[in-house]
């Protein structure tokens, strides 16, 4: 990768940002070796989103933003599995001989205990 930079003071900011980017270009490299192309085709005004998402500033380029809402995905829908498991693990467990205030005493005292290993 060959860069050019032109300028006196004023280029200082421009040099430091461009070796933060390949600093960062580098570090994603490393940290997926083998990654593959995907062409994506999405309406006009998705498109304008995902620009104005990579012009603030916030992601580097398109592929930045969308590697980011997939990990977001991943990380929903493993919290949404973790959730079902449990309602399912409660469902099967069947109807409790407990009184509703015995089940609240007994998850205060849980949480209690909990705060005040903390």
């Amino acid at each position: 990768m060959n860069i050019f930079f032109l300028g006196g003071k004023e280029g200082l900011n421009t040099k430091l940002l461009a070796i933060f980017v390949i600093f960062c270009h580098t570090v994603g490299e490393r940290r997926y070796k083998n990654m593959a192309t995907m062409n994506v085709s999405l309406p006009d005004p998705m498109k304008a989103w995902v620009e104005s998402q990579v012009d603030g500033g916030q992601y580097g380029n398109a592929s930045d933003y969308v590697r980011d809402l997939i990990r977001r995905d991943q990380k929903e829908r493993d919290q949404i599995k973790t959730l079902q498991a449990a309602i399912t693990k409660g469902i099967e467990s069947g109807i409790s001989d407990r009184s509703m205030q015995d089940i609240l005493k007994e998850a205060r005292s849980k949480a209690k205990a909990t705060k005040d290993a903390l």
